[in-house]
């Protein structure tokens, strides 16, 4: 009677928890969704903003949206002004500006080398006086730099006086053929002293004197600063020897380096601005005028060349700047 009397009892209770299980399903079946409802009512734009939702939709949803259907809706924020503040807020009108990203790098002011110039001889011979005796010296264009005695330059210098010579005797002759190749002659030994370098006015002096000089004097062609002297009073030079190194400190250079990512946003043309420890609280203003093409391997940075004016000389090679 007893075992029965369970398996009765067993029967109803799995039938009772059915029963209840199949309402329960029914229940939810007569529920509307909340996609069922927006098809309902013809709206079918599915947006997390509930504020583009009809009024009546929202009374017609039994169940709570799902937050991923229905976003939070807006509302203002308001903060007193001690709580203000204590976290910093602070409210700006929006304009609008062009927005700029500045490179802060490390150069170094480099001579122009452009403005670079060697100064040489284009014959043999020996440095008798010497004019320009040593480095950092300025110089202007046509200062004298030195004396040579050159047993060519000696021998062009008498040919010249000789062939001065022959024109003036022959200018009165009938041969039309003489007076010609006399002038030929001058021509021909003047120009020889020209592409030696020798100056127009040392070359108009050899023919007031009408006789040779030893030691004909030259002339500096720019004007500069001697950064590199070769020569002593006596030497022997050589054709092609370089004598002084001048450089032309008006403009110099100042090349930085800069890491890969920032390689990209500098473009040539673009505007910089240099301070240096020399001289705290000045900028100077120059120009980015090149972007080398290669990345140093070991430091992974390329370099950058820039362009500043120095009319008076305050930008020196070798600073650091920044």
């Amino acid at each position: 009677m007893t075992r029965t009397l369970r398996i009765v009892m067993t029967v109803i209770l799995f039938g009772g928890l059915a029963a209840a299980v199949y309402l329960f399903r029914e229940q939810l079946a007569d529920t509307p969704s909340v996609v069922t409802v927006m098809n309902r009512l013809g709206w079918s734009g599915l947006s997390a903003d509930a504020d583009e939702m009809p009024e009546d939709m929202t009374a017609a949803m039994p169940l709570t949206p799902e937050p991923s259907v229905v976003g939070s809706p807006r509302a203002e924020v308001q903060i007193d002004p001690r709580r203000q503040q204590l976290i910093g807020v602070r409210t700006a009108l929006v304009e609008r500006q062009v927005v700029t990203q500045p490179i802060r790098a490390v150069g170094t002011v480099r001579y122009d080398e452009t403005r670079l110039a060697d100064v040489n001889v284009k014959v043999a011979g020996w440095i008798e006086e010497l004019y320009v005796d040593s480095t950092g010296q300025h110089i202007e264009a046509g200062q004298p730099l030195f004396t040579i005695y050159s047993p060519e330059l000696l021998t062009t210098q008498q040919e010249y006086l000789l062939a001065l010579e022959s024109r003036a005797q022959i200018r009165e002759s009938q041969l039309l053929d003489a007076r010609v190749y006399a002038d030929r002659l001058v021509d021909a030994a003047r120009q020889r002293l020209v592409l030696w370098d020798l100056p127009p006015d040392e070359i108009q002096a050899l023919e007031d004197r009408g006789e040779t000089q030893r030691a004909m004097l030259f002339r500096a062609a720019v004007g500069g600063f001697v950064i590199d002297k070769h020569l002593v009073r006596g030497q022997h030079v050589t054709p092609g020897m370089s004598l002084y190194t001048v450089a032309d400190l008006s403009a110099v250079w100042v090349e930085a380096d800069l890491y890969e990512e920032e390689i990209p946003l500098v473009r040539e043309g673009a505007r910089a601005s240099v301070t240096l420890d020399a001289y705290p609280g000045e900028h100077f203003q120059g120009r980015v005028t090149y972007v080398y093409p290669y990345v140093e391997e070991r430091t992974r940075t390329g370099r950058v060349r820039l362009a500043f004016p120095n009319p008076r000389g305050r930008l020196k090679p070798g600073m650091y700047a920044n």
